[in-house]
């Protein structure tokens, strides 16, 4: 089965694309924080897949973080969903494996379809 690790700082936004996931027959975990999403890779689970908000807490973006995740899966793709501009994420996010860059606000339909083709 194919594991995404979704991360997501609104709680509602991250509730409705985690339910999407799954019903869509991947097992996923969501993560409001960078902290709770440490504590799920702590747990031994090795995502294929992190879908992630850019600015996750004050202190830490999306890159970041998904450059701690590519430490234990280094074929880890990257989702980044945003309200900055593509631009200035690609930017930031050298060395890692982004497929797709959405803009708030986002269609979790067209994030779905996008995970869709990656497994």
């Amino acid at each position: 089965m194919n594991k995404i690790l979704l991360l997501e700082d609104d709680e509602m936004s991250a509730m409705l694309l985690a339910i999407m996931l799954t019903e869509s027959g991947y097992e996923g975990k969501k993560a409001c924080t960078a902290a709770e999403a440490r504590s799920i890779l702590a747990l031994k689970f090795v995502p294929d897949l992190l879908i992630s908000d850019w600015q996750i807490d004050n202190d830490i973006t999306g890159a970041v973080f998904a450059h701690e995740v590519t430490d234990i899966n280094p074929e880890l793709s990257v989702i980044f969903i945003s309200g900055m501009e593509a631009d200035h994420i690609q930017r930031h996010a050298s060395g890692l494996k982004v497929v797709s860059i959405f803009t708030k606000p986002v269609d979790f339909e067209d994030v779905l379809k996008l995970v869709g083709t990656l497994f």
